[in-house]
Formats: C-alpha cells, sequence, structure tokens
C-alpha cells in the first residue's frame, strides 16, 4: 500500500509598499499661547492679542460664518462658501497692501480676527490657506477658474494645521487674534494685481460661534513701528538744530518689562524719498523697528567709544496696534503718528575745558597799617567752556611768591555743567618775613590752575 505525503503549501505575506510622495505629513502649529510663532512654507503666523484694533485702523475683506466647517474667499463676484456679502467681502488689490520692512526683508501683512465662544469653545483650527494673484477683481466659481496658487501652506506634501484661541486677545469682534507676514516675492508688487485670500476652518477645531475675518492695515501696518535717528551733537548741546547725522550706531529694542534685548539695528542711509539719491541731511543716521507687537518697550543706543550722549533717553514706549513712533523730524502727520522727540539720539566727542579769572587783593586787619597778621585774600572764578560737564572742579597752585599755603574754599557744588560758573575763595596770612619781602621785591606773584 502505497501512501502518498500531502506538503501544504504557504503563501508569503505580500509586503504592502505606501510610496513617500503619496503621504500627507501631519504638522500643527500651535498658537494658543501668547506671542507664540511660527513658520509655514516660508509664511510667518504670528499669535496677535491688541485688545482691539478698532475701526479706522483696519480694512477687513473676507468675512466667513458657518458652524463646524467654513470656507470662503475674497472677490467682488458672487460670494461663494461661507463667504457674508457686503462691504466685509471684497477685492484687494496689490498695490492696497501695506509692506513691512523687518530686518531688510520685505513683508505683507494679513490679520484674522476669530469669533469663538470662549471659554472650553474658544478655540478654531485654520486648516487650509491659499493666496492667489489674478488679474480680475470679480473671479468666481473657485477653484477652477483660478490660476495655481502662489502660497499654499499645505504645499510640499503637508497637512498643517494653525490652532487659534480667540480667548488670549478677548472676546468680540474687532479684537484681532493671527498676524499673518507673506514675503514680497511670493505676492510680487504689481499693484494693478487682485489678491484672492482662500481659507478653511474647522476640520481639526470646529467653528462654534460667530464669523472670522480677515483684513489688512488700513493706509499704514497693523503691527506698529518705531523710527529714529543719531546725530552729532554741535552748539546746542541736546538739540539737533540742523547737527551731521550718524551711521554705524547701533540702536537696541528692549522689552521693558522683561529688559531683555529683542531686536537690534544700525544708523544708515535710507533713500526715504525714493530719488536714488541720500540726501545727509535727512536721509543718514536712520533707525527704525518694524513689525513691533504690542507691549511696553524701551529704545536704547549702544554708546560709541569716545562719544557722550547728550540727549535724555527715551520713555518706555506702550505699544498697541497700528502706532508709529517717531521724531518730530521724521514726521509726516500721517494717521498713527506718535512723535517722542527722545527717539533723536544725539552724541558728541567731548571737549573739557575751563577758564581761570582769578582777582587778589590786601586787607588791613587792625586797621593800622600794614602789619603781620594782615591778609592777602582771593577769588577764583572758574568757568566751564567746554560742551560736557566737568566734576569735582579744584583750584591747583602751581607757584606762590610766598611761603604759603594760600587756603583755598570751595563752592558747595563743584560740578559744572557746560556754561556754568563758580567761585572759589582764598586767603593768605601775612607774616613779618612775608612783609619785609614785598617791600624788598615790590611785587607778589601767584599761578594757579583750576582742574576737574
Amino acid at each position: 500500500m502505497k501512501t502518498r505525503n500531502k506538503h501544504t503549501q504557504r503563501r508569503r505575506p505580500k509586503l504592502n509598499i505606501e510610496r513617500l510622495e503619496d503621504r500627507r505629513l501631519l504638522a500643527t502649529l500651535d498658537l494658543t499661547s501668547f506671542n507664540a510663532a511660527g513658520e509655514l512654507n516660508g509664511v510667518t503666523f504670528q499669535q496677535f492679542s491688541d485688545g482691539g484694533a478698532g475701526s479706522g485702523v483696519i480694512d477687513a475683506f473676507l468675512r466667513l460664518n458657518a458652524d463646524g466647517t467654513e470656507q470662503a474667499y475674497n472677490t467682488d463676484g458672487t460670494p461663494e462658501f461661507d463667504a457674508k456679502s457686503g462691504s466685509f467681502t471684497h477685492a484687494l488689490s496689490v498695490g492696497d497692501l501695506n509692506i513691512l520692512n523687518i530686518d531688510g526683508q520685505g513683508y505683507y501683512e494679513f490679520a484674522l480676527d476669530v469669533n469663538e465662544i470662549g471659554g472650553t469653545q474658544s478655540r478654531i483650527s485654520l486648516d487650509q490657506l491659499q493666496l492667489y494673484v489674478e488679474d480680475v477683481p470679480d473671479l468666481t466659481g473657485f477653484p477652477g477658474s483660478f490660476s495655481a496658487p502662489v502660497y499654499d501652506m499645505d504645499a510640499g506634501g503637508m497637512d498643517n494645521t494653525v490652532l487659534l484661541d480667540a480667548d488670549l486677545s478677548g472676546s468680540g469682534s474687532g479684537r484681532l487674534d493671527l498676524i499673518l507676514l507673506v514675503p514680497v516675492n511670493v505676492l510680487g508688487t504689481d499693484g494693478s494685481k487682485f489678491l484672492y485670500l482662500f481659507s478653511r476652518f474647522g476640520d481639526t477645531v470646529s467653528s462654534d460661534d460667530g464669523f472670522e475675518e480677515w483684513s489688512v492695515g488700513l493706509d499704514r501696518p497693523i503691527l506698529s513701528s518705531i523710527h529714529g535717528y543719531k546725530f552729532e551733537d554741535g552748539n546746542t548741546i541736546g538739540i539737533d538744530d540742523g547737527d551731521p547725522r550718524l551711521n554705524g550706531v547701533t540702536i537696541q529694542l528692549i522689552h521693558a518689562d522683561t529688559n531683555e534685548v529683542v531686536r537690534t539695528t544700525v544708523t544708515a542711509d535710507v533713500d526715504l524719498n525714493g530719488d536714488m539719491q541720500i540726501d545727509p541731511a535727512t536721509e543718514r543716521g536712520l533707525y527704525s523697528f518694524e513689525g513691533v507687537l504690542p507691549g511696553n518697550y524701551t529704545v536704547r543706543e549702544v554708546l560709541p567709544e569716545g562719544y557722550l550722549q547728550t540727549t535724555t533717553n527715551p520713555p518706555d514706549l506702550q505699544i498697541t496696534a497700528g502706532q508709529i513712533f517717531l521724531p518730530p523730524a521724521l514726521s509726516t502727520n500721517a494717521a498713527g503718528e506718535v512723535v517722542e522727540p527722545t527717539l533723536a539720539f544725539g552724541n558728541l566727542v567731548p571737549t573739557p575745558a575751563l577758564s581761570l579769572q582769578k582777582d587778589g587783593y590786601y586787607s588791613d586787619v587792625g586797621g593800622d597799617g600794614l602789619n603781620a597778621g594782615d591778609t592777602l585774600n582771593y577769588t577764583f572764578q572758574v568757568t566751564n567752556t567746554g560742551d560736557v560737564t566737568v566734576s569735582g572742579v579744584s583750584i591747583q597752585e602751581d607757584s606762590f611768591d610766598l611761603p604759603g599755603p594760600i587756603v583755598i574754599t570751595p563752592p558747595a557744588d563743584t560740578d559744572l555743567s557746560p556754561g556754568e560758573m563758580a567761585i572759589f575763595t582764598g586767603v593768605y596770612t601775612l607774616t613779618q618775613a612775608d612783609i619785609n619781602y614785598s617791600f624788598t621785591n615790590k611785587t607778589i606773584d601767584n599761578l594757579a590752575t583750576a582742574t576737574g
């Protein structure tokens, strides 16, 4: 009897390979804490808390509203998706955008106001953001009638999400929550083109309350700026009266609450009027800090070696939204300006100098003619003829024909500011030997020097 061995054939498990380029890489940018910031595909997302930008500062160009998820884009055409019609949704030309210059890089600035219930439902997610530059202001039929986006926060196989918290800036509309900084080269500078912004909210954290609203600064950026200049002080100490400007001086922006240096810059030439020339009287020695978040700041210079600061340091600057801090010489009376004269820093190379005028007279103490015990009395008038305060002024006796010394009494205050004068007094009591010397030599010489 033959037996047949039964063999069972085993099938190898099939390896399931997913191509890497087909995968979506998930990333979350969490902006649910004060001043949190991050970058997605070259665009900066900055949490913003100002307590209310208010009318006259922002110009809303897209308003959208729906529960759960919501999406929309701005246009002068018929609003689509969840866009709200009216003056708050409209076309926006590239020429209407404000440009910020931050550390030598130009940015277009956009702001977002989210309106959520608050408390446990204060958060919302921004899940899609795309920017388009088109020739006409009234496109519809998104996305088929649009060209390729010039910016997509999910480009490069990413699936990005930005988390926002409406409670950080407080409840109510007009309280901005996010600043978007887009490099100028992304949108270009053709002012005849139109900017379309498409955004979608709620896929990760749902929309539970009022509208969301995108805006730009009205005639000026929403983020504030600080401007000033450096001058070499001349005739009138502490005042710029046409003095030459100084380049190459380091200026610091300091957070007054933490004493942390948050930005530095160096004074330089800036072609303010765009005529391709530098006017040394008005376009030299300039500094600026743009894109400054709300807060309490201090501006200070790093004093160059060999120089003395002649102007008062600026006070702490309480910065909110859309403000432009600058000294009077830079003012154009534009909306949002806050004039602060001390943002112009004065310096000079100190040249200390003192002048001395000495007078003397004889005093007949007993009223009985020249005798021992009579006195020679001196006054030393010292004047500060330099351009810097001289401290601890004193009188030094260089030579005196009599044995001396002259007893000198200083004034109460021996610190002399430029132009200030002080009187020192001196007394010498004569001896018989001094009287005999004076009869022989006829004159008594005394030389003195003022020092400080």
